[in-house]
C-alpha cells in the first residue's frame, strides 16, 4: 500500500484538501499542521523547533501506517509571519481544527478531528504509533 501526501501551504484550500483526501481514503486520513521551512519552503529544518524534534518520530510511523494500508497525510505547512502570536490564524479559529501549537498531527473524520496530539505528545512514540496504527 501507499502513504499518499498532499501539502497544503494556502489555509483557505484546507477544507477542498481534506474533503479530496476522505474521499480517496475514507478510513485512514490524518492531518499534519507543522511550522514551514525556516528557509522560505527549501526542505530545510522548520523554524518550530519542536516540529524539528517530532519530524524523525512521525515520519517512521506514518510510513508504516502507509504500508499497513492506503493512508492519507494532508501536511500544512505553517509560515512563522502570520502565525505566531496571532489569534486570528485560519487554523486556530477553524471550527474542525482550533489549532493550539505545532506540531499537531490530527487524526480526521466526518469533517473534524477525532483525535489530536499536540507538540511534544508528537514527539512522543508510543503516543503517535496509538493514534496512527491504534496500538
Amino acid at each position: 500500500m501507499v502513504l499518499h501526501r498532499v501539502l497544503v501551504t494556502d489555509p483557505a484550500a484546507f477544507d477542498a484538501a481534506v474533503a479530496a483526501a476522505k474521499a480517496s481514503t475514507p478510513d485512514a486520513t490524518f492531518v499534519l499542521l507543522t511550522g514551514a521551512p525556516a528557509d522560505g519552503g527549501g526542505g530545510g529544518p522548520s523554524w518550530c523547533p519542536d516540529c524539528n524534534v517530532a519530524k524523525p518520530v512521525l515520519e517512521p510511523v506514518l510510513a508504516a501506517a502507509g504500508a499497513a494500508g492506503a493512508v492519507t497525510l494532508v501536511e500544512c505547512s505553517i509560515p512563522r509571519a502570520g502565525y505566531a502570536g496571532v489569534p486570528t490564524h485560519p487554523y486556530r479559529v477553524h471550527p474542525g481544527i482550533k489549532l493550539r501549537g505545532v506540531p499537531t498531527l490530527l487524526k480526521w473524520g466526518a469533517g473534524r478531528k477525532t483525535g489530536e496530539l499536540v507538540e511534544a505528545q508528537c514527539a512522543d512514540e508510543a503516543l503517535v504509533r496509538e493514534l496512527v496504527l491504534g496500538e
